[in-house]
């Protein structure tokens, strides 16, 4: 009974985290035509990606944790 119980837990939380990847993906592409408007330097972009990339995935761990 614990076995299947942990099969159930590690496969929601499985499906979780590639719903949080694909999110965070199709954010970042948003993000990234965004921020192509306004011609910043490669390194400041990057450091935006991934400022934003935290603040979503954050936000997303927050919005599924009741399931």
């Amino acid at each position: 009974m614990k076995s299947l119980k942990a099969i159930k837990f590690a496969t929601k939380h499985t499906i979780i985290f590639f719903i949080s990847i694909y999110i965070s993906y199709v954010v970042g592409k948003r993000v990234d035509k965004f921020l192509g408007k306004y011609n910043l330097p490669k390194p400041i972009h990057n450091i935006l990606f991934i400022i934003f990339g935290i603040i979503y995935t954050i936000l997303i761990a927050y919005i599924l944790k009741p399931i």
